[in-house]
């Protein structure tokens, strides 16, 4: 099958073998369209769209003066949206890998709107 006639299932899949399982439970969770599948330097993982709590408190502790609040923001929006590996796991990668977060923050806010998305287009 052409490729760009695939579902984005279909592409994660084949791109993340090893996640097969799991993006399938994500999806049936979550729905394909409120779902990434990334590869950080600590693995793969799976995020969710963050919800409006968790985007109230992310611009709350993004605006927020008190020494390291600004600092976590970003962080507990990745551990509170990670679907796989566990939250758990994922904190470790954090710990191990800090700047994970600047790469997963830019498609969790997509994900929760920060731009306009058109869906179908190849």
């Amino acid at each position: 099958m052409d490729k760009s006639k695939q579902s984005r299932i279909e592409e994660w899949k084949e791109e993340f073998p090893e996640l097969a399982d799991e993006i399938d439970k994500a999806c049936s969770a979550h729905g394909e369209d409120d779902l990434v599948v990334l590869r950080t330097r600590g693995g793969a993982a799976i995020f969710r769209t963050p919800t409006g709590a968790e985007c109230n408190r992310f611009t709350s502790e993004i605006l927020d003066d008190k020494p390291g609040k600004k600092a976590g923001a970003g962080g507990n929006l990745c551990r509170s949206c990670v679907v796989f590996p566990t939250k758990q796991v994922f904190a470790g990668w954090l710990e191990r890998y800090g700047m994970i977060v600047t790469f997963v923050l830019p498609h969790l806010m997509r994900l929760g709107g920060s731009e306009a998305v058109e869906r179908g287009k190849e």
